[in-house]
């Protein structure tokens, strides 16, 4: 039977019980400060960033794993005589898979390692890295589970909204006028990943509003056809809230996580998302 490590990175967003107890290796991405650098989810959390920010005069930028560090990874796995899957947020994102690529390019193009760009981030990634490692739990094969994730990735759906554009225009994701207007009418940003990037589809006017597009969305789940689901959100949201509660009355079984500091940099405070995928 093969011997398979799953490694994925920081931005899968999923908890570090979860994590531990289905033998994933998870990379950081850096949390940068002006001259200063995190490492996501281990030297700096979620709460930490968003004072860091209230108090700072810099707004964190995020950079990519670095290939060496991936290099040292998969050496310490491959001389254990494991193959390894290697999955990572999506390229039209971060630079990572890249990093991970050259990392593999390292080793001569070893076939025991496998790099997969999920075109995902945050709960949507996470739930691809879940489902491979329980394939792997489950006596899957190396080349069955790969298979497995690639058939999966464009089955999965997502919803996010955003509190406010105000992390998207000081992280100059988002043109400043047009964010001033949105936070000006208390419009949420409605945020769907759609080929590997995060696209602006709709705006909800006021908290009334984006619930409803949540429970549009989750009305639209049928809980016989999914495999798992990911509620998420970023520091007490009332929106997670609003969602956790119609899971519930549709009888939806469903795993809750934090956003990570790589996605909550651009995120910001209160957002809330939703991912599942199609079974």
């Amino acid at each position: 039977m093969d011997k398979v490590k799953i490694i994925t990175d920081s931005t899968c967003d999923l908890d570090e019980e979860i994590v531990l107890e289905n033998d994933i290796e998870v990379v950081p991405l850096n949390i940068c400060f002006g001259n200063e650098f995190f490492l996501d989810k281990i030297q700096i959390n979620l709460k930490q960033m968003f004072e860091r920010i209230k108090s700072s005069s810099f707004f964190p930028k995020t950079t990519q794993v670095n290939p060496q560090k991936f290099i040292n990874i998969y050496k310490e796995y491959l001389n254990n005589g494991f193959k390894i899957i290697s999955m990572h947020i999506s390229s039209n994102m971060s630079g990572t898979y890249n990093s991970a690529l050259i990392a593999k390019d390292y080793f001569n193009n070893d076939d025991d390692i496998q790099v997969v760009d999920t075109h995902n981030v945050t709960g949507g990634l996470g739930l691809l890295v879940l489902e491979a490692a329980k394939n792997i739990k489950n006596g899957f094969g190396f080349a069955d589970t790969l298979d497995k994730v690639k058939n999966l990735i464009p089955r999965v759906k997502n919803i996010i909204i955003l509190d406010t554009f105000e992390n998207l225009i000081r992280g100059g994701r988002l043109n400043k006028a047009i964010g001033l207007i949105g936070n000006i009418l208390d419009i949420k940003p409605i945020i769907e990943m759609e080929d590997g990037t995060p696209v602006l589809k709709d705006k909800a006017r006021g908290i009334k509003k984006a619930k409803k597009y949540l429970m549009d969305f989750i009305d639209n789940i049928h809980p016989d056809k999914i495999l798992d689901l990911m509620l998420m959100d970023s520091l007490n949201s009332e929106l997670k809230n609003f969602a956790k509660e119609k899971l519930i009355e549709r009888g939806i079984k469903f795993i809750e996580s934090t956003i990570g500091c790589t996605v909550g940099a651009h995120a910001g405070e209160r957002a809330c998302g939703v991912f599942y995928i199609e079974n």
